[in-house]
């Protein structure tokens, strides 16, 4: 049996609020240059808490803690074609986290003007991050901590405060990443 899933259109505009995503769906907007979501301060952009949804051309913007937010088990996900900036509150203030969460695919996403990193994996498995443009970042661009048989590949990044790409708390003997770094 198929699953349906629920599209959801989003118009241009700006949405002042934070959005949480409990249920599998595609969260579609008009236009990334002008369809905002702006979480005035609050802690995240877009919460996803659920398997197999797809968050696709969306600016998202004054986050105190990370723009979008993957976990805890969220599966099979697709962020894509996004803009995310002034994601600000100190360390542990990232664009994109994905936590204790496998399958996801992250790609041709801009991520700037972050307190911390850029895209952050930890805990995670299997995840696909590419042709994503990553740059002003306070730290790493990208960071895999404790996470395996990740693919990076193809990505954009100048400009940080640390790293491009690192990867800590890895098992000897295991692959962190697979992938092309360029």
């Amino acid at each position: 049996m198929q699953r349906k899933i629920m599209i959801l259109y989003m118009y241009d505009g700006t949405y002042n609020e934070s959005v949480i995503v409990d249920k599998s769906l595609t969260l579609q907007s008009e236009n990334r240059e002008t369809t905002i979501i702006d979480a005035n301060g609050g802690n995240k952009g877009i919460d996803i808490t659920a398997d197999e949804c797809v968050i696709s051309g969306f600016t998202i913007r004054n986050c105190w803690n990370t723009g979008i937010d993957i976990s805890p088990s969220s599966n099979s996900n697709i962020i894509t074609d996004n803009i995310i900036h002034s994601v600000t509150g100190g360390s542990d203030t990232d664009g994109i986290e994905v936590t204790i969460s496998s399958y996801n695919v992250i790609s041709n996403n801009e991520i700037f003007d972050c307190d911390d990193e850029g895209i952050e994996i930890d805990g995670s498995s299997h995840n696909t991050v590419t042709k994503n443009t990553i740059y002003s970042v306070t730290g790493e661009a990208i960071d895999v901590r404790g996470s395996l048989y990740n693919y990076i590949a193809n990505n954009t990044i100048y400009s940080n405060g640390n790293y491009g790409i690192r990867l800590g708390r890895s098992w000897s003997g295991e692959p962190v990443v697979w992938g092309v770094f360029t």
